[in-house]
This record gives C-alpha cells, sequence and structure tokens, in this order.
C-alpha cells in the first residue's frame, strides 16, 4: 500500500484534486508534504522507502517568534533574561538601590498574548534605551517560590518602575495601557 498510496495521493495533487480522507483509502496523510519532490528508492526488493522534502515553516510563523532568545544576535542590551529566583531578587535590589527605570515583564513561552506585545517591548527597549527590562518566564523551574510571593497569577504581567520604585503595574496585554504607562514613566 506504501508506494501505490503515495503515488495516488501525489496524482490528487498534482490534478488540483482535494485530498479527502474518502479518496485515499480512508487516510489522510501528514500536512506539508511536497508530492512534486517525492523520490522512491529501494534498500531491498521487499523494502522500499519514500523521501519527501518537507517545505520550511515560514519564518514569521509565531512558533518560530522567539522574543528576546538569548541566542538572537539583535536582541536589545538593555533586555535581561531572569531565569533563577536570585537573579530576579538581585535585579530587584539593584533597581531599588539604584533608583533605577526598569519593567519587570512576567511572560511565558505559551501565552498567547505575551507574544502580541512582545513587539511593543522591543519597541521599547529602543525607545527608552536607559530603561532595563527584565524578561522572566514564569515557567523556568527556579522562579516558583518567587512567583506566589510577588502575586503573579496572570502573564503577561508587568511592574513598571521609576526611581527604583515600584509606580505601576498592567496585567494583561492592553496595549494602550501598557504604552501609556511607558510614556508617563519613561519620556
Amino acid at each position: 500500500m506504501g508506494r501505490n498510496f503515495v503515488f495516488r495521493v501525489c496524482s490528487l495533487v498534482r490534478r488540483g484534486r482535494t485530498v479527502s480522507s474518502s479518496s485515499v483509502l480512508g487516510y489522510s496523510p501528514p500536512p506539508l508534504v511536497s508530492c512534486r519532490s517525492a523520490s522512491f528508492s529501494s534498500a531491498s526488493p521487499s523494502r522500499s522507502s519514500v523521501h519527501f522534502n518537507i517545505p520550511k515553516p515560514s519564518i514569521f510563523h509565531y512558533s518560530n517568534f522567539h522574543p528576546f532568545s538569548s541566542a538572537a544576535s539583535d536582541s536589545p542590551s538593555n533586555i535581561v533574561l531572569i531565569k533563577t529566583e536570585e537573579e530576579l531578587n538581585d535585579a530587584y535590589n539593584k533597581v531599588e538601590a539604584d533608583s533605577l527605570p526598569a519593567i519587570f515583564y512576567f511572560t511565558a513561552a505559551w501565552c498567547g498574548p505575551c507574544k502580541m506585545i512582545a513587539p511593543i517591548i522591543k519597541k521599547w527597549s529602543e525607545e527608552f534605551p536607559h530603561v532595563t527590562t527584565f524578561k522572566i518566564d514564569i515557567d523556568e523551574a527556579g522562579l516558583q517560590g518567587v512567583l506566589g510571593k510577588l502575586g503573579i497569577t496572570v502573564v503577561p504581567t508587568l511592574h513598571f518602575f521609576h526611581n527604583g520604585k515600584k509606580e505601576s503595574e498592567v496585567v494583561g496585554a492592553d496595549i494602550g495601557s501598557l504604552n501609556t504607562t511607558a510614556e508617563r514613566l519613561f519620556k
């Protein structure tokens, strides 16, 4: 069934027909398979293998978007990734002791609204270079204890510090409120 199945599916796709489960013997092929470049090789008389060229996903697909990844070379220097409770405590202490402007951005990789505001956070890093943004992924193993103490129950949550003091907190992805708060405190 393997080789004939692939020929049948590729034939239907080339003819521009819709491939449905009924048209391929009750089986749906995996998505993103390119039939134009399918090739067949026979390793032994009884066994054949099929090789497909799987197209690369779009670079703009949300699953490929990793805002502020430490591996990214274009990541702004005023965005700092926090991975442990010790790093978070040190950051809070430094901001308070030195009366610094800062944003503590609590996020998660799975959070849709966090992905939505990520470009805004990056824009702020360019617009307000004197403000350090501390990005905290709530799913990091070393942070679970401190999140409860800080009352972080929803992501995104942003704590805005001005002159070393917490001036504002925005919970959720209210873009208007986020921009208003950042401009009021940091311009």
